[in-house]
């Protein structure tokens, strides 16, 4: 599945940036091939917002569609973003081992 393709909330691994032109882009914003990262928000029509090492990204459709990612999936479950009270993306809920 390529970046466009992602959800809200939805975490993945990008694996594999498409041409030399993507990659150097994408290496400017601290992502690269083996990065983790999380979809913090889908503008319809605009851009991808990516959250990644405690940034947020704003990446453009054309951009994304030149870039593969793959979900990741954790204990059966996609992982929940934690947000604070300004909305900005904290990272994974952590799941506590008692179910809550």
């Amino acid at each position: 599945m390529t970046l466009d393709q992602v959800r809200k909330g939805q975490r993945f691994q990008i694996e594999k940036i498409q041409d030399d032109f993507s990659r150097m882009q994408t290496l400017r914003f601290g992502i690269g091939e083996g990065s983790e990262a999380s979809c913090f928000e889908v503008i319809p029509g605009g851009p991808i917002i990516l959250s990644s090492g405690g940034q947020e990204i704003a990446v453009g459709r054309k951009l994304a569609r030149s870039i593969q990612v793959n979900p990741l999936v954790h204990g059966g479950e996609e992982d929940e973003l934690l947000y604070d009270n300004a909305g900005c993306c904290r990272g994974p809920r952590k799941k506590h081992r008692f179910g809550r």
